[in-house]
């Protein structure tokens, strides 16, 4: 759509007991989105699983430096 001035009407009823005429301003702005929200949401998508394995990593560490190592079994 190119740039311009529009008129948007839009037809209302009001109950009877109002006399006085209303009036409004409407300003429509038009402002495709950039590039930079599709960037963030590949920055996103690729962080996410990258820090998600790296917690799971550092808990298992965690939890495996409690226990205690194998005894050797004699055979």
């Amino acid at each position: 759509m190119p740039a311009g001035t529009y008129y948007l009407v839009i037809e209302y009823e009001l109950g009877t007991d109002n006399t006085v005429a209303v009036a409004d301003t409407l300003e429509v702005v038009r402002n495709p989105a950039g590039w930079s929200n599709f960037v963030l949401l590949l920055i996103f998508l690729a962080v996410f699983p990258l820090l998600s394995r790296w917690r799971r990593s550092a808990f298992e560490a965690r939890r495996w430096s409690e226990s205690d190592p194998p005894t050797a079994v004699p055979i």
